[in-house]
């Protein structure tokens, strides 16, 4: 399923990041890239830890970054969401 997502995204003008750490380093480099392409980004991140530390601060970048009107799109590949939000 998320490689027909991103093969999706590809077509319709996205940049796709895969990453293998998630840290909100990454979400600023990658919407540094997609800024000067132009491009809006999908960010797919696989079996996330939901107690993890590094996941926390890459939300709230994230939730600054779409506050900030930047194209960017997150899909968590994880256990409920309920459980991210509750721990």
């Amino acid at each position: 399923m998320m490689l027909e997502l991103a093969e999706y995204a590809r077509a319709n003008g996205y940049i796709v990041a895969s990453p293998t750490v998630v840290s909100t380093d990454m979400l600023d480099r990658i919407l540094e890239k997609a800024e000067s392409a132009h491009k809006g980004v999908l960010i797919l991140v696989d079996e996330v830890q939901s107690n993890s530390e590094e996941l926390k601060k890459l939300i709230i970048a994230y939730q600054e970054a779409v506050g900030e009107g930047k194209n960017v799109v997150i899909v968590w590949l994880t256990e409920p969401i309920r459980q991210l939000i509750n721990s």
